[in-house]
């Protein structure tokens, strides 16, 4: 199992093939306990062989979802049929990877579209553009919990929380938009523009969401007001509740709205540098 880097809900099972001394083609399934996972996809980087054909006929009798996938197809340009999904990891643009990522969001049920897209690399302006709007979904549901958290009486209970959430999320944006220097340098390399990573070094933003200890301390100084509001409001029975949740709700959704935007920019200026469509 492989944990995503960035959205730890979303876990990859690297299988092991079918028809080996070990996984026997007619028990594989029970084998690698296939109601384990949501859906499967079948990877070849030659011709598919008959036991990944028997394996995609017992999925389907058990009503699951499974997708072919031809790597390397820029070595060769094999032909293509669905379900079929040709790719090439060098340049996601070309071929079917786009075809293939609408299919899985189209397959999956709707509680699992939002972590597909957020867990995927930045490979165009669409795909960006549906990482912000998941995003700025999210934010107001942060928001609503550090509402709910200041209502509670207890001083400085909310402030730390909402440093703890604010900063969670904006360094989930920060992996997901592709901004750290491990996804830069792979993109850098890919469309041989070394530039990428020397643009993004000059957002203080973005240097901060990089290093844990400076990113608090941003976040601390930008809801900082609303904390005092807050600590005061907890010694008003019942109206300071009101006040604290209202005031800790609006300031927290002020908070993540800004910095997700400047993220977004800088990431969608890193696209345009990279001449992704």
């Amino acid at each position: 199992m492989y944990p995503h880097p960035v959205m730890p809900n979303v876990k990859i099972f690297d299988l092991p093939g079918i028809g080996s001394s070990h996984f026997k083609a007619k028990t594989y399934l029970k084998d690698v306990k296939f109601k384990n996972y949501d859906f499967f996809i079948i990877v070849s980087a030659s011709r598919f062989k008959e036991n990944d054909i028997t394996l995609a006929n017992e999925i389907k009798k058990k009503k699951k979802n499974f997708y072919f996938v031809r790597s390397k197809i820029d070595v060769d340009k094999a032909g293509s049929s669905s379900p079929i999904f040709l790719i090439t990891s060098h340049d996601l643009n070309r071929f079917d990877f786009k075809d293939l990522v609408e299919t899985l969001e189209s397959d999956l049920p709707d509680h699992k579209k939002d972590a597909l897209v957020l867990s995927l690399p930045v490979y165009s302006m669409q795909s960006l553009a549906k990482k912000y709007n998941t995003f700025m979904r999210a934010a107001w549901a942060v928001a609503v919990v550090s509402g709910g958290i200041a209502a509670a009486p207890v001083p400085g209970l909310s402030f730390t929380c909402n440093i703890a959430m604010v900063a969670s999320f904006l360094t989930k944006c920060y992996f997901s938009f592709g901004l750290n220097e491990k996804a830069l340098k792979k993109l850098s390399q890919r469309v041989n523009k070394p530039i990428l990573l020397e643009e993004v070094k000059k957002s203080l933003l973005v240097q901060a969401i990089g290093r844990t200890s400076m990113l608090t301390t941003k976040m601390a100084a930008r809801l900082g007001a609303a904390g005092v509001i807050e600590a005061l409001s907890s010694f008003v029975p019942f109206a300071g509740s009101l006040t604290a949740a209202g005031v800790s709700f609006v300031t927290t959704r002020y908070v993540l709205q800004e910095v997700l935007n400047e993220l977004h920019r800088k990431a969608k200026h890193i696209i345009e540098m990279a001449e992704l469509e």
